[in-house]
Parts: structure tokens; sequence; C-alpha cells
């Protein structure tokens, strides 16, 4: 009992899913007049624990009051068919007093608010750190949501989601290639051959994952692979159909940056108002004072839209392989 909770605190961590908002964004399609609304998550907040939950009420209440849907990405709602995963996953659940993304998803639900769980990446981070899953198990999700991209409808976003498959896919390949499927891939993570492969896998990943461990290359290179599903869910509410006219997003930094840039490059999305900078959605926060209030950030007028107010211009992030985003996911 005591391995397996160590385990699933393990598997906790390194998913960063200690969460606070310090920038928020909202986008408007110009002809719908639909709304994306952008909670900038950094993953590191058990300094104010405090913070979260209050930040957990006003976004919920918020949602209620907009009859928004939410897209989150929370580990601890795990839909796959593992029981193990799944029972291990809830006895560490509530260790935590304050999670953004476990207790939105929690509060949301008990308020009958519509929200959507787009994270799949517990049976991989489950391999690296425990015994008792094999490779190929951990790594058909990936596969899964792979196939399922290249399925997705939108002819204004295949561009974009090939851009990602191109990325994705070939590491998938030589991780495929690399581990013994029947083994875990904690088991084989010592082994020379091993190492000596995901040291040629690492050079196909964004600049800041260069000086990871070897082991972590397992852990991190599908990181973008979360982006399209959200985006896909985006257009599926709002383009394709418009039965969701607002959409609050919840997630990683890195998650967000991209999304947000891709509803305003592929689908003509404008930027309408945003608290805090891409920049400081970086940095952790260092005093409650720089975390966004999300009260009172929807209580004011919304600014006029200038130069200054957008922050970081977006035009120099690049999305592709020498990106160097991924750290905040």
């Amino acid at each position: 009992m005591k391995r397996i909770i160590v385990v699933a605190l393990a598997i906790l961590s390194s998913a960063n899913v200690f969460s606070y908002t310090k920038k928020i964004e909202i986008l408007q399609h110009p002809t719908t007049k639909h709304e994306v609304h952008f909670f900038y998550d950094f993953h590191d907040d058990e300094k104010f624990p405090g913070d979260v939950k209050q930040q957990v009420k006003e976004i919920v209440t918020m949602a209620q009051k907009k009859d928004a849907h939410i897209i989150i990405e929370n580990l601890f709602d795990y839909q796959g068919t593992n029981a193990e995963i799944k029972d291990d996953l809830a006895m560490v659940k509530y260790l935590r007093k304050s999670l953004l993304l476990r207790d939105v998803q929690d509060l949301a639900e008990k308020k009958d608010v519509s929200i959507e769980n787009v994270e799949y990446r517990q049976e991989r981070d489950y391999s690296v750190y425990e015994d008792r899953l094999s490779a190929q198990e951990a790594l058909k999700p990936v596969s899964d949501v792979i196939e399922q991209i290249k399925k997705y409808n939108g002819k204004d976003l295949q561009e974009y989601y090939q851009d990602v498959i191109n990325e994705i896919e070939p590491i998938q390949k030589k991780l495929l290639q690399t581990f013994d499927g029947k083994k875990s891939i904690k088991s084989q993570l010592a082994n020379r051959k091993v190492n000596k492969k995901l040291l040629e896998i690492k050079k196909d990943l964004p600049v800041d994952c260069q000086d990871i461990a070897q082991a972590d290359v397992a852990m991190y290179y599908d990181a973008r692979l979360l982006n399209p599903l959200i985006v896909n869910s985006i257009y599926e509410h709002q383009v394709a159909n418009s039965n969701k006219p607002c959409i609050f997003v919840i997630a990683g930094t890195f998650h967000a940056v991209e999304v947000s840039h891709v509803l305003k490059e592929y689908l003509g999305y404008k930027h309408r108002d945003q608290q805090g900078t891409d920049d400081a959605a970086f940095i952790p926060a260092q005093s409650k004072l720089e975390l966004a209030q999300i009260d009172k950030f929807y209580e004011q007028t919304p600014a006029p839209i200038t130069p200054k107010s957008l922050g970081t211009s977006l035009q120099d992030l690049s999305f592709s392989k020498t990106n160097n985003l991924y750290l905040v996911v």
C-alpha cells in the first residue's frame, strides 16, 4: 500500500498538477462573437493553496454565469480501462488540499457545469514510474491520439494538425522500436542501448528539453499532442456547430499559448481582452499579488486593445521542434 502511494505521488508530481493562473485571455470570433477564455496555468501552486481554492470558486461561478463549456487537463480524471491506475490515482487524489484542475472539475460536475477533460497520458507516466505496466500498454494511448487527430475535420486546421503529427509521430515510432513492448519503461531505463537510443531521440525534442535526462524523453516528447485535442473541441463546439458560444480553457501555459495562437492564425479569432502577459505566465508567482484576480477581471470594462496590452508578440513564438515552451505542460 505504501509503495503504491509513493508511486502515484511520483506520477502526480511529474505531471506538474499543482496549478494557478497568472494570465487570463479572451478571444472572440469576429462573425459569430463566440468567445474562448484562456486561463494560463503555471503548474506550481503549493505556496498559495487558499488562492487556488478561491480561483476554483471564481472560475466555476463565472462559467455558470456564462453557460460556458470548460476544457481542462486533469490527471485524476482517468478515462482509461486499467483498474490499477484508476485505484491508485483515487487513493492519492485528495492528499493535496488544493489542486486547481482537479478541484475545478469536481466543483463543475457538482454544479452541473459542462466540462471536458482531454488528459490521456496516465498510462505512459505510470509505466515510467511503475514496473507493472508494459511499454506497449503505456505508449498505445499516444498512438491512438495520433490516429484520432488524423481523422479530425476542419479544412482550415489540416495544416496545423499535420504539423503536429509530423513532429510527434516519428518520435513515437522510434520509442516503440526502442522499448521492449512487453516490459515496463521503468525496467528498461538503465539499459545502455536504450539510453543511447533515447539520447538520439532527445535531439528531436525542443531546445529547452536538451538538458533533460534521457529517462525523461518518454515523459516530454508528446506534450504538444494535447493541443490539437483542445483545438478540435473548440472547433466542433463553436465552428462546425454552435452549441457552446463560450468556452473556458484551463491548461498549462504552453498549451494555452499554442491553442490561442492557432485560433487566431487559422480560424480568425481576435484578441479581445487579457490580464497578465505571456512572459509572466512562464514565471512562478512570488506573491499573492501576482496571481490573476478572476472576479476583478470579469467585473472590469474590457480594456482597449493596444500593442502594449498584448504582451509578448505571438509572432515571435515558434511551435516547431525549436520552440522553447515545452517545460510548462
